[in-house]
């Protein structure tokens, strides 16, 4: 069964940095993101753009399903509102339940896929009822915060965590070449199904923002 990654799940990089309590020692991430500073930011989409990547992001979703279902038709259906990639949960839930899916209690709405075509045809009509808002495509500036970001203080962390991180390529390759650059930091030493997956995730976030 192929399964939709959303891809760009990754680029959603607005950061936040976050002080910890008055007088409380400020940890290693902390003081990275104290020296890298603020978050670069770019331009935001206008309208049309924002239109134009809803559209394509929703072909895709399409595109998923007649993978599994050649023969499955199409729906009509109305985008209700683009929302936020951290906020969707609740809404697919919710438009599933009513399409009559059963979503096992340990995946969530968003991880959840179809295994029948009707599921597939519920399922789409969810994802393009409340699509991920788009983000602007991540400038220079931003992806070399990123790195330094992730070379400064993930990649040391999840080898302190017992990952084995691959050597990074030098700055301007990660930029020039995104998003196929072909190196990410994330953990080696454990699958996503072990319990001690979320616990060096929760040490070493992978993204500025922390999540």
């Amino acid at each position: 069964m192929r399964r939709l990654m959303p891809l760009l799940a990754t680029l959603l990089l607005l950061v936040g940095c976050a002080a910890g309590p008055a007088g409380s020692p400020k940890s290693e991430r902390d003081l990275v993101l104290e020296q890298l500073g603020p978050m670069p930011t770019g331009e935001p989409l206008s309208d049309e753009e924002e239109l134009g990547e809803t559209t394509r992001v929703i072909e895709l979703y399409w595109q998923s399903v007649v993978a599994d279902f050649p023969d499955a038709v199409r729906p009509e259906v109305d985008i209700v509102e683009a929302v936020d990639a951290s906020e969707r949960e609740v809404p697919l839930a919710d438009c599933l339940k009513n399409h009559g899916v059963v979503v096992p209690a340990d995946q969530s709405a968003e991880s959840w896929y179809p295994a029948t075509e009707p599921e597939a045809l519920a399922w789409f009509t969810c994802q393009a009822s409340y699509p991920p808002r788009p983000n602007p495509p991540i400038t220079d500036d931003q992806l070399g915060y990123l790195y330094d970001y992730l070379t400064l203080f993930v990649a040391p962390c999840l080898n302190k965590h017992g990952s084995n991180v691959p050597k990074p390529p030098s700055r301007e390759d990660f930029i020039t070449e995104w998003p196929n650059q072909m190196w990410y930091p994330e953990p080696t030493n454990v699958h996503g199904d072990d319990p001690k997956y979320a616990g060096i995730l929760d040490a070493c976030p992978l993204r500025p923002d922390g999540r």
